[in-house]
Parts: structure tokens; C-alpha cells; sequence
């Protein structure tokens, strides 16, 4: 349904009209579109981080050097130059923030942690880091300003995380902080611009906005995406098709 931007009633016409998803999936017969929603809304988030943790066996990843950025999704049901034109004047359109952290090396999402806009990058680099390191081992941190602060430099040192993030013109005692950019290795910060061709991927391929009303449903259709996303990874780098692999997967949790 995400790869192909549909919503509820539209993927059950597509159930209803195709033989090969119905037998793949095992289905007997065809659910009405409301049950499909009604999981979504069960379905806890706690789960969908299980299932983007499983995801990750696709990449057989051990060490690895990770690149943090953030992104916002629309909501779907209100464009913003439909609502200046109702209301007479332009407003800040709310929208959902989603921070992941990548692996530089495979493009795959790691850990994500979506929550309402707007919001400050820097409050979910350590949340990040804390998920990354509970499944893999990081050599390095690459990041933009936003997330140059000293309590982050600390928390990555006692880790033994070296950390990539230049250092804001504006903060103060900067001379004492040159240091930290001394230290920054200048190819491995330049990988933290493959977050951008992520969030390019998934805007693009599975849409830029989410169709749930309430938040809590919109931040975990972005962590669907997220998942969705590191499947058609996976598929890209190789051309073995691996959905059959990860349906198990998911079954097993």
C-alpha cells in the first residue's frame, strides 16, 4: 500500500483484481478496508521498531558508521494554499518530524523517532544513538550544526564514538572548542548528505505526506515507511527478492 501511495479502499480493490497478492499473502478472502484499519490502529509502535530491527538482518551489518538528520511529512488532507485562500492569510502548516539515523555504507535506516513539529533536531540525537547501540557497534557519528552540543560530544567520548559535527559560529567560548573541529575527518563528514538521498527516496517513492488524522497514527505510518523503505533497499542491492524472507521474519516476532 505504501509503495504504491494507495489508501485503505484502494489496495483492497487492487486484493480484489489480483490473484498473486492474495495467494503470496495467503488470504481466503479479501478484507473489508475498515479491518485493515482498525489493525493499523492496534498495531502497537513498540512493533513496528521490532519489525525495522529485523529489518536490518537483510544488511548482515556489525560495525558501522552512522549519519543523523531529521525531515518533516504534510498532512495529507489540507494543502497550504488551499488553506490561505479559506482563511485570508498565510500560517505555519503543522506537520510530523521524523530523525533517523542511517548506516553511511548500506543507505539503511537503523533507528527512527518520529514526533510533532516543530522541534528542536538536537533532543533526538541521544534517543538515536542509545537504539543504534543496543543492535550494532558505531565507529562514527556524522551530523550538521544543529546538533553540536557538549553534552552530545560527552555522551558519544564515554561510548568511544568519535563524532563528526562542526561547531556553530554563534556559540560562545568557541576558541576553547576549536579542537572538536580540528578533530572532524572531512570524508566522513561529508557522508551525513546520504540522509538527504534517503529522505529524497522515501518522498519519492512512498510519498511526502501522511493520511492518518491523529499523531500518533501519523508517526507510526512514518515508521511503516521507514520499514518499507529498508525492504526496497535491501531489493536494490540486490537482485534477489528478499520479501519472502522478511514476511517470515515478521510472522516469527
Amino acid at each position: 500500500m505504501k509503495y504504491l501511495k494507495q489508501h485503505y479502499r484502494e489496495i483492497v480493490d487492487l486484493l480484489q483484481n489480483t490473484d498473486a497478492f492474495t495467494r503470496l499473502l495467503k488470504l481466503k478472502t479479501i478484507p473489508h478496508f475498515t479491518t485493515l484499519q482498525k489493525f493499523f490502529k492496534r498495531f502497537s509502535q513498540l512493533m513496528f521498531d521490532r519489525i525495522l530491527c529485523q529489518s536490518l538482518k537483510l544488511f548482515q551489518l556489525s560495525v558501522v558508521g552512522i549519519a543523523i538528520d531529521a525531515t518533516g511529512y504534510d498532512s495529507d488532507y489540507s494543502s497550504k494554499y488551499y488553506s490561505a485562500k479559506i482563511k485570508g492569510s498565510c500560517f505555519r502548516k503543522s506537520y510530523t518530524k521524523d530523525s533517523i539515523a542511517i548506516d553511511v555504507k548500506t543507505q539503511a535506516i537503523l533507528a527512527n523517532k518520529s514526533c510533532k513539529a516543530p522541534r528542536h533536531d538536537n533532543k533526538d540525537f541521544r534517543p538515536l544513538i542509545k537504539r543504534v547501540c543496543k543492535q550494532l557497534k558505531i565507529d562514527y557519528v556524522s551530523a550538521d550544526k544543529a546538533y553540536d552540543d557538549k553534552s552530545n560530544r560527552e555522551f558519544l567520548n564515554e561510548k568511544g564514538i568519535r563524532a563528526n559535527i562542526h561547531i556553530r559560529r554563534f556559540r560562545h567560548n568557541k576558541t576553547s572548542r576549536l579542537k572538536h573541529s580540528m578533530s572532524v575527518d572531512e570524508n566522513e563528514y561529508h557522508q551525513r548528505s546520504k540522509v538527504e538521498t534517503v529522505f529524497s527516496v522515501i518522498k519519492r517513492k512512498f510519498g511526502s505526506a501522511v493520511y492518518s488524522r491523529i499523531e500518533w497514527l501519523k508517526m507510526k505510518e512514518i515508521k511503516l515507511k521507514n520499514i518499507v523503505y529498508n525492504i526496497y533497499r535491501k531489493i536494490k542491492l540486490d537482485s534477489k527478492s528478499c520479501t519472502t524472507w522478511i514476511f517470515v521474519e515478521i510472522i516469527e516476532i
